[in-house]
């Protein structure tokens, strides 16, 4: 783990965030990693759907298509 730093909350988050932790085996820090990585992963995954809502057909058709070809590629066998 890195270093440490205090943070303030309300009494009632703290609370919150220790039965939390506690229901699902973590430590306070160790959730707090994990719930600021989903947010990380949700702002970019809106974000990336905000972008392609925005491209116009042609752009998000071919988008679409290599996309596609990526799913439909055979998987590299590994030694």
């Amino acid at each position: 783990m890195g270093r440490t730093v205090t943070i303030r909350a309300r009494a009632e988050t703290r609370d919150e965030l220790n039965r939390l932790a506690a229901a699902v085996g973590l430590t306070v820090p160790e959730l707090l990693d994990q719930l600021a990585e989903r947010e990380r992963d949700r702002r970019l995954l809106r974000s990336g759907l905000e972008t392609l809502a925005s491209m116009d057909g042609v752009t998000r058709d071919a988008y679409m298509a290599e996309f596609g070809e990526w799913d439909d590629a055979p998987l590299a066998e590994s030694a």
